[in-house]
């Protein structure tokens, strides 16, 4: 299983907030003993285009990718 980054939609605060979203799921995850979780980073740091990273976690053959978007607007997301 891989977490990757959400996207974000809105301000580029968002961006940041986005990358620690997916931390946040990966840390929650990881207590758990199955499935395995590979780090958010093996496969998408935030800067390209997502399409990349689910090349690459074909390439791994994972069984289940989380990805999500945010939506930043002002204060509120």
């Amino acid at each position: 299983m891989a977490v990757l980054p959400f996207r974000s939609l809105g301000v580029s605060a968002g961006h940041g907030i986005a990358l620690g979203m997916a931390e946040e799921v990966s840390a929650a995850l990881a207590r758990f003993c199955a499935p395995r979780l590979i780090a958010t980073a093996t496969f998408w740091d935030g800067s390209g285009p997502a399409a990349d990273a689910m090349a690459r976690c074909r390439t791994y053959q994972l069984d289940y990718i989380i990805d999500g978007t945010i939506h930043v607007r002002d204060d509120d997301i």
